[in-house]
Protein backbone atom coordinates (compact mmCIF):
# COMPACT_ATOMS: atom_id res chain seq x y z
CA UNK A 1 0.00 0.00 0.00
CA UNK A 2 2.86 2.37 0.84
CA UNK A 3 4.50 1.64 -2.52
CA UNK A 4 1.19 2.27 -4.31
CA UNK A 5 0.88 5.60 -2.52
CA UNK A 6 4.50 6.50 -3.30
CA UNK A 7 3.90 6.15 -7.04
CA UNK A 8 0.48 7.80 -6.79
CA UNK A 9 -1.25 4.59 -7.85
CA UNK A 10 -4.91 3.94 -7.26
CA UNK A 11 -5.14 0.15 -7.35
CA UNK A 12 -3.25 -2.99 -6.39
CA UNK A 13 -3.81 -6.26 -8.25
CA UNK A 14 -3.34 -9.51 -6.31
CA UNK A 15 -2.62 -12.92 -7.83
CA UNK A 16 -5.25 -14.82 -5.85
CA UNK A 17 -4.54 -18.30 -7.19
CA UNK A 18 -2.62 -20.01 -4.42
CA UNK A 19 -0.92 -18.07 -1.63
CA UNK A 20 -1.79 -14.62 -3.01
CA UNK A 21 -5.34 -14.88 -1.69
CA UNK A 22 -3.95 -14.54 1.84
CA UNK A 23 -2.28 -11.21 0.95
CA UNK A 24 -5.50 -9.98 -0.65
CA UNK A 25 -7.52 -10.89 2.46
CA UNK A 26 -5.01 -9.16 4.73
CA UNK A 27 -5.10 -6.04 2.55
CA UNK A 28 -8.91 -6.05 2.71
CA UNK A 29 -8.67 -5.91 6.51
CA UNK A 30 -6.49 -2.78 6.48
CA UNK A 31 -8.15 0.36 7.87
CA UNK A 32 -10.06 2.31 5.28
CA UNK A 33 -8.27 5.51 6.26
CA UNK A 34 -4.94 3.84 5.55
CA UNK A 35 -6.01 2.61 2.10
CA UNK A 36 -7.30 6.08 1.21
CA UNK A 37 -9.44 4.78 -1.65
CA UNK A 38 -6.88 2.43 -3.21
CA UNK A 39 -8.82 -0.30 -5.02
CA UNK A 40 -7.83 -3.89 -4.22
CA UNK A 41 -8.28 -6.10 -7.30
CA UNK A 42 -8.52 -9.87 -7.12
CA UNK A 43 -7.02 -11.73 -10.09
CA UNK A 44 -7.80 -15.43 -10.42
CA UNK A 45 -5.96 -16.65 -13.53
CA UNK A 46 -7.98 -19.87 -13.47
CA UNK A 47 -11.32 -17.99 -13.43
CA UNK A 48 -13.44 -17.83 -16.59
CA UNK A 49 -12.60 -15.13 -19.10
CA UNK A 50 -14.76 -12.02 -19.02
CA UNK A 51 -14.35 -11.22 -22.75
CA UNK A 52 -17.02 -12.73 -24.95
CA UNK A 53 -18.01 -12.90 -28.60
CA UNK A 54 -21.43 -13.46 -30.18
CA UNK A 55 -22.35 -16.91 -31.48
CA UNK A 56 -24.65 -17.69 -34.41
CA UNK A 57 -27.59 -18.33 -32.03
CA UNK A 58 -27.24 -14.83 -30.55
CA UNK A 59 -25.70 -16.03 -27.28
CA UNK A 60 -22.31 -14.93 -26.03
CA UNK A 61 -19.36 -17.25 -25.45
CA UNK A 62 -15.99 -16.58 -23.87
CA UNK A 63 -13.05 -15.97 -26.19
CA UNK A 64 -10.38 -17.27 -23.81
CA UNK A 65 -10.20 -20.44 -21.71
CA UNK A 66 -9.50 -18.45 -18.55
CA UNK A 67 -8.44 -15.09 -17.18
CA UNK A 68 -4.75 -15.99 -17.52
CA UNK A 69 -5.14 -16.27 -21.31
CA UNK A 70 -7.27 -13.12 -21.41
CA UNK A 71 -4.59 -11.16 -19.54
CA UNK A 72 -1.94 -12.38 -21.96
CA UNK A 73 -3.85 -11.20 -25.01
CA UNK A 74 -5.00 -7.97 -23.35
CA UNK A 75 -1.31 -7.21 -22.69
CA UNK A 76 -0.44 -8.01 -26.30
CA UNK A 77 -3.22 -5.71 -27.57
CA UNK A 78 -2.20 -2.88 -25.23
CA UNK A 79 1.37 -3.18 -26.55
CA UNK A 80 0.17 -3.16 -30.17
CA UNK A 81 -1.98 -0.10 -29.40
CA UNK A 82 1.06 1.66 -27.91
CA UNK A 83 -0.47 2.10 -24.44
CA UNK A 84 1.97 -0.11 -22.56
CA UNK A 85 5.67 -0.58 -22.87
CA UNK A 86 8.61 -2.25 -21.23
CA UNK A 87 12.26 -1.45 -20.91
CA UNK A 88 14.28 -3.05 -23.69
CA UNK A 89 17.01 -4.08 -21.22
CA UNK A 90 14.60 -6.10 -19.06
CA UNK A 91 15.65 -9.42 -20.59
CA UNK A 92 13.84 -11.54 -17.99
CA UNK A 93 10.50 -9.84 -18.64
CA UNK A 94 10.95 -10.07 -22.41
CA UNK A 95 11.79 -13.78 -22.15
CA UNK A 96 8.77 -14.40 -19.91
CA UNK A 97 6.41 -12.67 -22.34
CA UNK A 98 7.77 -14.22 -25.52
CA UNK A 99 8.24 -17.78 -24.27
CA UNK A 100 4.60 -18.61 -23.64
CA UNK A 101 2.64 -20.43 -26.35
CA UNK A 102 -1.08 -20.68 -26.91
CA UNK A 103 -3.49 -22.97 -28.69
CA UNK A 104 -7.18 -23.44 -29.33
CA UNK A 105 -8.57 -25.98 -26.87
CA UNK A 106 -11.29 -28.59 -27.59
CA UNK A 107 -14.00 -26.02 -26.76
CA UNK A 108 -12.65 -23.59 -29.35
CA UNK A 109 -11.27 -21.21 -26.70
CA UNK A 110 -7.80 -19.68 -26.77
CA UNK A 111 -5.70 -21.18 -24.01
CA UNK A 112 -2.15 -20.57 -22.76
CA UNK A 113 0.06 -23.60 -22.21
CA UNK A 114 0.66 -24.82 -18.66
CA UNK A 115 3.14 -22.82 -16.61
CA UNK A 116 5.10 -26.01 -15.97
CA UNK A 117 5.97 -26.16 -19.67
CA UNK A 118 7.11 -22.53 -19.67
CA UNK A 119 9.18 -23.12 -16.50
CA UNK A 120 10.84 -26.11 -18.14
CA UNK A 121 11.98 -24.10 -21.15
CA UNK A 122 13.01 -21.01 -19.17
CA UNK A 123 14.60 -22.88 -16.30
CA UNK A 124 12.70 -20.63 -13.86
CA UNK A 125 9.22 -19.35 -13.14
CA UNK A 126 7.85 -16.71 -15.53
CA UNK A 127 6.70 -14.70 -12.51
CA UNK A 128 7.88 -11.32 -13.76
CA UNK A 129 5.88 -11.74 -16.96
CA UNK A 130 2.83 -12.95 -15.04
CA UNK A 131 2.91 -9.87 -12.81
CA UNK A 132 3.24 -7.59 -15.87
CA UNK A 133 0.28 -9.24 -17.60
CA UNK A 134 -1.88 -8.96 -14.47
CA UNK A 135 -0.99 -5.26 -14.26
CA UNK A 136 -1.87 -4.65 -17.91
CA UNK A 137 -5.13 -6.57 -17.46
CA UNK A 138 -5.93 -4.41 -14.43
CA UNK A 139 -5.21 -1.22 -16.38
CA UNK A 140 -7.59 -2.44 -19.11
CA UNK A 141 -10.37 -2.75 -16.50
CA UNK A 142 -10.28 1.07 -16.26
CA UNK A 143 -10.65 1.07 -12.49
CA UNK A 144 -11.80 4.55 -11.49
CA UNK A 145 -9.43 6.51 -9.29
CA UNK A 146 -11.19 6.87 -5.92
CA UNK A 147 -8.15 7.85 -3.91
CA UNK A 148 -9.55 11.28 -3.00
CA UNK A 149 -13.23 10.54 -3.51
CA UNK A 150 -14.05 10.10 0.19
CA UNK A 151 -13.22 13.46 1.77
CA UNK A 152 -13.95 12.16 5.28
CA UNK A 153 -11.31 9.42 5.06
CA UNK A 154 -8.98 11.33 2.74
CA UNK A 155 -8.41 14.73 4.27
CA UNK A 156 -6.62 16.91 1.77
CA UNK A 157 -4.28 19.62 2.98
CA UNK A 158 -5.93 23.00 3.42
CA UNK A 159 -2.90 24.75 1.97
CA UNK A 160 -0.09 24.00 -0.45
CA UNK A 161 3.20 25.50 -1.51
CA UNK A 162 4.18 25.87 -5.13
CA UNK A 163 7.74 26.15 -6.33
CA UNK A 164 9.05 27.67 -9.54
CA UNK A 165 9.10 24.18 -11.06
CA UNK A 166 5.32 24.09 -11.10
CA UNK A 167 4.26 27.65 -11.85
CA UNK A 168 7.14 29.77 -13.15
CA UNK A 169 5.07 32.69 -14.45
CA UNK A 170 6.36 35.89 -12.77
CA UNK A 171 2.91 37.50 -12.76
CA UNK A 172 1.94 35.21 -9.86
CA UNK A 173 4.88 36.11 -7.65
CA UNK A 174 4.41 38.34 -4.62
CA UNK A 175 0.76 39.12 -5.15
CA UNK A 176 -1.15 39.80 -1.98
CA UNK A 177 -1.49 36.11 -1.29
CA UNK A 178 -1.13 34.56 2.13
CA UNK A 179 2.35 33.15 2.79
CA UNK A 180 1.30 29.53 2.41
CA UNK A 181 0.00 30.19 -1.12
CA UNK A 182 2.68 32.63 -2.30
CA UNK A 183 5.40 31.38 -4.59
CA UNK A 184 8.97 31.88 -3.46
CA UNK A 185 11.35 33.73 -5.77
Amino acid sequence: VDMCKAIKGHFIVFDCDGLGIRDYQEACNLPRDYLRGIELIKFHGSAPSTLTEPMSDGKQRPVYANLRAEASFVTQQRGTDGICSLHGNDKELIEDLTEEQYFENNKGLIQIEDKIDIRERLGRSPGRGDAYKMLQWAFAQQVPNKVYEDTHANKLPTHARMDDDFLPQPQFNNQNLPGYARMDD
